[in-house]
């Protein structure tokens, strides 16, 4: 399969305008603001570890996404972390749902 976007460019360099500076600080401004309020209401209806489990996939996705769009391939090591993570995340998870503990959403966060 042809990727083009991973073959190298001749691209030109990028122009730093006024509007190109003041568009990039928006865009990562409103970019981060909505992740962190996004990440503010996981946290107010989740239990606190199961969002801080869900939050080690982030790096799992982010190499496998890499791996598909871009054509990249993770080295030995961090095949081995992925299933270390992966793992971990399977065995809270099995945990949690043999055993049928409720827990509250805001218990541990007063």
């Amino acid at each position: 399969m042809r990727r083009p976007w991973t073959q190298p460019s001749r691209a030109a360099r990028a122009l730093w305008t006024r509007e190109f500076i003041l568009l990039t600080l928006l865009l990562g401004t409103v970019g981060s603001a909505a992740g962190w309020m996004a990440w503010f209401y996981v946290l107010r209806h989740l239990p606190a570890g199961t969002t801080s489990m869900s939050s080690l996939g982030i790096p799992v996705v982010a190499l496998m996404s890499s791996a598909l769009q871009l054509g990249e391939r993770p080295r030995a090591m961090e095949l081995t972390g992925m299933l270390l993570v992966g793992a971990a995340l399977a065995i809270v998870s099995w945990d949690t749902i043999r055993t049928h503990r409720e827990v509250e959403a805001l218990m541990g966060q007063e």
